[in-house]
């Protein structure tokens, strides 16, 4: 009985200490830093340039070293912009993953100097800063970093605990562009030649 009570007793300790950290990292999501600056860094891979792998991507800078609330750590037009956009695919009963939330904003100049968030972010710029913007010079080279992300985004890239998606299966040609049906005589598979039996 004594046995029973002991184990009885370290598993309610168990599930306290379980259930602590699931709110602990239910309140940081909620404040949004490690889990969703992961995400965006996730996203972005590489195109993401060093200056833009912290924290003043989203947020405006404070004085406070561990703020605690969105008030004391504001978000800046870009990360406002996430937030928003978070809560309208939650209010639509989707997901609110970073990688929609950021293609929802993409597109948009959240910090209004005339550059949507994605160049900015693929030209090393933060698109919650209006003084930082990309100069004529680096405006050139958008076309192209914009293609090779596009590429990017549709490349295979394994996510833990994500669900595999099964790649479409590419069709079969021939030199006249003509798709190949298994009962064209080319796409046969040949039967082996059958052996004639030696003379002794």
């Amino acid at each position: 009985m004594a046995t029973f009570l002991a184990v009885s007793l370290r598993m309610t300790k168990l599930w306290r200490v379980i259930l602590g950290l699931v709110a602990v990292a239910g309140a940081l999501q909620a404040r949004g830093t490690p889990a969703n600056r992961a995400a965006i860094e996730r996203y972005f891979d590489r195109f993401l340039v060093k200056g833009l792998q912290n924290c003043s991507l989203c947020h405006l800078p404070s004085d406070k070293k561990d703020p605690e609330t969105l008030e004391e750590f504001p978000h800046n037009p870009f990360g406002d912009a996430l937030r928003r956009a978070g809560k309208e695919l939650r209010a639509a009963g989707k997901k609110r993953e970073m990688a929609a939330r950021l293609e929802m904003v993409g597109g948009a100049d959240s910090d209004g100097d005339g550059i949507d968030n994605l160049s900015e972010i693929l030209l090393g710029h933060n698109p919650g800063d209006a003084k930082d913007r990309p100069s004529a010079e680096e405006l050139k080279t958008l076309a192209g970093r914009r293609e090779e992300f596009a590429v990017f985004l549709k490349s295979y890239r394994w996510e833990p605990y994500g669900v595999v998606r099964r790649p479409e299966v590419p069709k079969n040609k021939d030199e006249g562009g003509r798709m190949k049906d298994e009962s064209d005589d080319e796409y046969q598979i040949p039967k082996p030649a059958t052996l004639s039996p030696r003379n002794s």
